[in-house]
C-alpha cells in the first residue's frame, strides 16, 4: 500500500487501519469451515508542536467499519525496516488508554522499552510504525515531521519492511 503524504493543514493526523483478517477458522451451523474474524484497529496518530500522539478505536462489528473508541493494553514505536523497538509500553493495572502520547509513561502503564531512561527522540523525516494491542491488533506507518500542524493520512491495511 502507498501512503499518502499532505504537509501543511490544521488538523494534524495520520489514520491508519489494519483491515479485518482471518484470525482463525470456525464452523457454521452445518459444520461447515468459516473464516473467524477480529475487529480491525484503527490508529490515529496526530502530530503537533513535536509532540506525536497516538489515538485508538476498534470496530464494533468486525468487518463493518464502525469504530468506536478503544482502550490499548500495548503501544510500541519502531523506525521502519529495524527489528527492535524504539519505545514499548504496556499496561500493569487498569483497562489500558485510549490516547498515549509518545514518550510519555500513562498512568497504569510501565515502560519496557528502553528499559532505563527516556524514550528516543525521533528524527525529523524518519518514518516509524506504531502498532498497539486494543482488543486486537493494529499498526500503522507514519512520517515524523517535527513540525506542527503536518498531517500525514495513510491508511495501511498491510505494514511491510
Amino acid at each position: 500500500m502507498r501512503a499518502l503524504w499532505e504537509e501543511g493543514s490544521i488538523i494534524g493526523m495520520i489514520v491508519g487501519l489494519l483491515m479485518c483478517s482471518p484470525f482463525g477458522e470456525g464452523t457454521n451451523a452445518t459444520g461447515q469451515p468459516m473464516p473467524v474474524f477480529e475487529p480491525a484497529v484503527q490508529i490515529k496518530v496526530t502530530q503537533d508542536d513535536g509532540r506525536v500522539v497516538f489515538e485508538f478505536s476498534v470496530e464494533k462489528d468486525p468487518r463493518k467499519g464502525n469504530f468506536i473508541p478503544a482502550q490499548a493494553a500495548t503501544v510500541m514505536v519502531k523506525r521502519l525496516g529495524s527489528q527492535g523497538a524504539l519505545w514499548e509500553i504496556g499496561t500493569v493495572s487498569g483497562e489500558g488508554a485510549n490516547k498515549v502520547t509518545y514518550g510519555i509513561v500513562p498512568q497504569g502503564f510501565e515502560q519496557y522499552w528502553p528499559a532505563a531512561g527516556l524514550a528516543p527522540n525521533l528524527e525529523r523525516g524518519t518514518d516509524y510504525i506504531v502498532s498497539a494491542q486494543a482488543g486486537s491488533f493494529g499498526a500503522v506507518r507514519f512520517r515524523y515531521t517535527g513540525k506542527p500542524f503536518a498531517t500525514l493520512t495513510a491508511p495501511e491495511s498491510q505494514i511491510s519492511n
